[in-house]
């Protein structure tokens, strides 16, 4: 991730009126890993961010509990 993301990420978190979630698009396949690596990612920066994944051609949606 970049370092501008991660600052903006990192505002919206501290935002007590924000509900900040990352959204990854891809192959159903590999939401699991894809979930898994950035979770891993974005608590190496300090961020305890709720993470999911769409695939909008297969409708799929995964990690999403709204």
């Amino acid at each position: 991730m970049r370092r501008p993301t991660l600052t903006r990420l990192r505002a919206l978190s501290e935002d007590a009126e924000v509900e900040a979630r990352v959204v990854l698009v891809g192959a159903p396949d590999e939401h699991e890993r894809q979930i898994a690596e950035t979770h891993r990612l974005l608590r190496r920066a300090g961020l305890a961010l709720r993470v999911a994944a769409i695939a909008p051609a297969e409708e799929t949606i995964t990690g999403a509990d709204w």
